[in-house]
């Protein structure tokens, strides 16, 4: 699948980013184009080849079957996928002076006024059982006579949201077995034992004990931010959290960016030379900011559950003639409009209440959140319907997705159905590359304002097989992302390569002092 500059570690087990191989699926047949593919077909003829072997596979798994010629031509190479993660920090640095170092604050017996916390996260005078936050100092070298260094980040390894923090394994255990009172549910239950098992001890076993400073400290911190921002957030001077600096110009993981706005770049990017290197200056920029790097995390919500869609799935033939929509009122609303503007200016609102009297469109809200501060109807319009399960909104031939908070969480589920996608223009990508697939080849595309909806609903029901290519397509690349045989040992490798290439932005070497930097709350 493309590994021309890297290969898949021979001792590298399964880690969290790679699909689970006793949950691989078929392809369901019901969706595999005829065998007398006419030309006006918009598959291949290696295409239409693969997607005949797939129609002989009903009880064996892909896994097993489908070799990389099998594979769509669409999907990205492994190496164009290290790219498109890794966004602005794909090359290494050309000038030593921009290497990151760092300076972790440990704190230390007669520090007064620190915070410490003993084990079972009560704050104490005893320093022998104290558990200090540890918090760090990322600097640069800048070519100055006056300044000899810079610090350029500061944070601290207390986990929160929307807000760049570093991974400590004591206190991503803290926040897992002994949460704050403050802390938000989703810390605790999902992103601190999943940064901490898919993302910090992988780091720790690739490298061992070969890059270890004397002090037995690892050479290089581990940065993310977790929760909704789509912009990257660091601690002020003062260690608060809310307290947010501009955008900060150090790698970081996060679960999703902003899609490119300008296609040149993101071309450049997925074409860069793997013995390049950039500057600060010469970064490729999205909306003049630097982006972070992609990780794949919130894996349960976003991907459990989505080898049981075939199980779940009927024949296209089946299907209705409708298209569906069933979500949450997530998203911005203006609090300050009346409500129907309120509601015409958030995309799921709008279109739950332009469709509401539609024969082709299905949609409605099956909870509405109170900060949206909607009403169960307008204008006599509900907009509250009843609650579909998945197998349920299966019996539709079009599946209708809206970004929300972030990227759409049901989009995989969908895209490995029998259904075609509906959804307008990907604005934002997380480990599915969503700004990567193509309309009228992944999913039919649809406008901004939602105003074509019926429009390409009826395009659907009178190009019934062109839209079901479409919904095989879709299908294709979540086999190719998950279940093809070459994902388990691509996605291995491809986080490998990550890692190799964020640690090369840092100097080796970390200074430990017995202070602290500021002075984070304690652990609870």
């Amino acid at each position: 699948n493309g590994n021309e500059n890297f290969t898949s570690p021979s001792n590298l087990s399964t880690t969290p980013n790679n699909a689970n191989s006793s949950s691989k699926r078929t392809i369901s047949p019901a969706l595999q184009p005829r065998s007398d593919a006419s030309k006006d077909s918009i598959f291949t003829v290696q295409e239409v080849k693969s997607a005949e072997a797939l129609s002989k596979m009903e009880s064996e798994s892909l896994s097993k079957n489908l070799s990389s010629a099998l594979l769509s031509k669409h999907f990205p190479t492994a190496d164009q996928r290290v790219r498109f993660y890794m966004s602005s920090w794909y090359e290494p640095p050309c000038d030593q002076d921009e290497l990151l170092e760092i300076v972790k604050y440990v704190g230390s017996r007669g520090n007064e006024g620190s915070t410490a916390a003993n084990e079972t996260g009560e704050e104490q005078k005893d320093d022998s059982m104290t558990q200090f936050i540890p918090s760090f100092s990322l600097h640069r070298h800048v070519q100055s006579p006056q300044i000899s260094s810079s610090i350029i980040f500061k944070g601290a390894a207390r986990a929160d949201t929307d807000v760049v923090f570093a991974l400590d394994k004591s206190a991503l255990d803290s926040c897992e077995f002994n949460p704050r009172p403050d802390q938000k549910k989703i810390l605790e239950s999902i992103y601190c034992p999943e940064l901490r098992d898919t993302l910090l001890l992988p780091y720790q076993n690739q490298i061992g004990l070969t890059n270890t400073s004397k002090n037995n400290e690892l050479s290089v911190v581990l940065l993310a931010q977790v929760g909704d921002a789509l912009s990257s957030r660091a601690m002020d001077d003062f260690g608060k959290p809310h307290g947010y600096s501009a955008q900060p110009t150090v790698p970081h993981f996060t679960k999703v960016r902003l899609a490119w706005d300008n296609v040149t770049a993101r071309v450049s990017l997925m074409k860069a030379s793997p013995r390049s290197c950039s500057t600060l200056q010469t970064r490729r920029i999205n909306r003049g900011k630097l982006e972070p790097i992609i990780w794949k995390m919130g894996i349960k919500r976003h991907y459990k559950g989505v080898e049981d869609v075939p199980s779940e799935d009927v024949p296209w033939e089946e299907k209705r003639d409708v298209a569906v929509f069933r979500g949450t009122s997530t998203g911005d609303f203006d609090q300050k409009m009346p409500a129907r503007e309120r509601c015409r200016q958030n995309q799921r609102c709008r279109l739950v209440l332009d469709y509401h009297n539609s024969s082709l469109v299905d949609a409605k809200f099956t909870n509405i959140l109170s900060r949206s501060n909607l009403p169960l109807a307008i204008d006599g319009i509900p907009i509250n319907g009843s609650h579909l399960q998945r197998y349920e909104q299966l019996r539709y031939k079009a599946l209708i997705f809206m970004e929300g908070n972030d990227v759409s969480t049901g989009l995989k589920w969908g895209l490995y159905s029998n259904s075609v996608v509906m959804i307008t223009k990907p604005s934002i990508s997380s480990w599915a590359m969503e700004e990567l697939l193509e309309p009228y080849v992944h999913y039919v595309p649809l406008r901004d304002d939602l105003s074509d909806v019926e429009t390409q609903m009826k395009w659907i029901v009178e190009h019934d097989r062109e839209a079901k290519e479409i919904a095989l397509r879709g299908q294709l690349w979540m086999h190719d992302l998950l279940y093809a045989e070459e994902s388990e040992r691509d996605n291995a490798a491809i986080n490998e390569e990550i890692l190799r290439r964020y640690q090369t932005h840092f100097r080796p070497g970390i200074a430990v002092k017995e202070e602290l930097l500021f002075y984070p709350k304690p652990l609870k």
